[in-house]
């Protein structure tokens, strides 16, 4: 739409349509749609995802049947109203699903679910095929349709189900279940869903706009603040979030603005007449309002505890400011002349690691899409907070602007060691982790987390250091496994294009650095 384009998008970016091209992963969302590929795919029957009106419940719905279209070894049929009004009608749908009746022709209940029987041991045995019927507005499901359903979940092998079933329904279904007991004590995985926490909701934002630019950079549209009024208002509600950032996208195009602050958002609140959202008083809103801004202008100051195995500080100090005749370019130089840091950095670099051993930079890499600081240093140090932005910006004084950082770019990581010797400092040394590759270089393991499908397993890059192996960059598998039987079970599943290079990994070099602080954090 050309009034978008005052915005610099190509699209509308809070469209209400359940598009699995604008499905933000946050960790609920991811998690759920992991454990319910793994369910389909293991065979394990029914599965109940429950959820407010808005959580993105119908997102999650398009997106799992999205995520398996491609596979030749799944059919998947989706059920977008079961509000049926007897058994008959319930049979007949389901047989129109599987191709096995037509409109004229005149069949009983008993037929049917012969001809049902018949499909399913055929295509599940025979054929080794996986059937999976996904149900969205479970809520409406009558009791007689359960009864059904748990009839086919009898149709089973020794080994697994022969119909996977997967329910998505709001908050009343859980009442459902408790009337139904032989019916929810076949449930193999009963995840609810919530409303978004702050960040999520920041990044939402930004995903969707992101999205929605394309080739250009992401448009910095919303202050903190106005983050801040978005997320008081819905409550992290994601439908809610969609509308009222709608709404002021709306304001900011008839205004001719190219910035929401605090109290466009508010006025876009008030002007609602639904009465959907969350009002917050005067005296509290200026108390809040003045929170995050000390917050925000001076968290940085603060450097959070953390299971450091060296004082960083001093070491990347000393690295950038010890007096000798290779004197780093002052902070003006460096706009015009990044290869002049390029070459000071690798020289002071590789002259220290030559004396510390464990390196004090980690590498470079050269953005290939519009990226933030603030996404980069959560991709290679497993989270993000002001103590990890102030030793990036410390080695990329070009970088003016943390929240955008351009496609081309060159961005420098420092070496921020988080612990060593995982024999002796993980408490659970049992876990089995799924390597996808290892690279020796940061840009290598960078090329190959962008290049890699959206839709598959969420993948973390972990960088570590030791004498045996020296500076390493793994990709591994988002979530560990306890049971290294599970974890080959899994291997199995996954494409070949993927799976061909797997190995797994649950011990690493007794005097290994590690860099990423979310291999600490799963490992207890």
């Amino acid at each position: 739409m050309d009034y978008f384009q005052l915005l610099r998008l190509n699209k509308e970016p809070f469209s209400n349509s359940p598009d699995p091209a604008f499905f933000y992963p946050s960790k609920q969302h991811a998690g759920c749609l992991q454990k319910l590929e793994i369910a389909i795919r293991l065979k394990r029957g029914l599965n109940v995802i429950i959820g407010d009106v808005g959580t993105g419940k119908t997102t999650l719905c398009r997106h799992i049947v999205r995520r398996f279209a491609e596979d030749t070894n799944v059919r998947m049929y989706l059920i977008l109203d079961p509000g049926f009004k007897n058994t008959h009608e319930f049979l007949m749908e389901v047989a129109r699903l599987f191709g096995l009746v037509s409109d004229e022709e005149p069949l009983d209940e008993w037929a049917i679910k012969e001809r049902v029987k018949k499909y399913l041991y055929a295509e599940g045995v025979d054929k080794k095929k996986i059937i999976a019927i996904i149900i969205d507005e479970g809520q409406k499901i009558p009791y007689f349709c359960l009864e059904l359903l748990r009839e086919f979940l009898n149709y089973e092998t020794n080994e697994h189900k022969l119909l996977q079933i997967v329910i998505f329904a709001q908050q009343e279904f859980k009442a459902v279940l408790n009337q139904h007991a032989n019916f929810s004590d076949r449930i193999n995985i009963c995840h609810e869903l919530g409303p978004l926490g702050f960040f999520d909701t920041v990044r939402k934002i930004r995903f969707r706009l992101n999205k929605a630019s394309e080739d250009r950079a992401t448009p910095n549209i919303f202050t903190w603040p106005a983050f801040w009024a978005v997320y008081w208002a819905t409550r992290g509600y994601p439908r809610k979030i969609l509308h009222l950032c709608h709404l002021v996208l709306l304001a900011l195009i008839i205004q001719n603005n190219t910035r929401a602050n605090y109290f466009l958002v508010r006025s876009c609140i008030k002007r609602d007449s639904a009465g959907r959202y969350y009002q917050m008083g005067t005296l509290k809103t200026l108390i809040v309002t003045l929170c995050i801004c000390l917050a925000i202008g001076w968290g940085g100051q603060r450097i959070p505890s953390f299971n450091i195995k060296q004082p960083v500080s001093k070491v990347l100090n000393k690295f950038f400011h010890n007096t000798s005749d290779e004197k780093l370019p002052d902070e003006s130089d460096l706009n015009t002349n990044e290869t002049t840091m390029d070459n000071a950095i690798q020289s002071r670099s590789t002259k220290t690691d030559q004396a510390d051993r464990s390196p004090i930079i980690l590498g470079k890499i050269s953005c290939l899409r519009n990226e933030s600081l603030q996404d980069l240093i959560r991709l290679f140090y497993g989270t993000f907070n002001p103590w990890y932005l102030r030793y990036v910006r410390m080695v990329n004084p070009q970088i003016k602007d943390s929240m955008s950082v351009d496609r081309g770019q060159t961005v420098h990581f420092p070496g921020v060691p988080m612990t060593s010797s995982p024999a002796n400092k993980m408490e659970n040394k049992n876990l089995w982790w799924l390597e996808l590759a290892q690279y020796k270089h940061i840009h290598e393991a960078y090329a190959y987390y962008i290049n890699y499908p959206d839709d598959a397993p969420e993948i973390m890059i972990l960088p570590y250091w030791n004498k045996k192996e020296g500076l390493t960059f793994s990709v591994l598998y988002a979530i560990p496994f306890e049971d290294q039987m599970a974890a080959t079970q899994f291997i199995d599943q996954l494409p070949q294009f993927i799976s061909q290079n797997c190995r797994l990994r649950n011990q690493w070099e007794e005097e290994t650095t590690f860099f990423s602080k979310r291999m600490i954090d799963l490992s207890y």
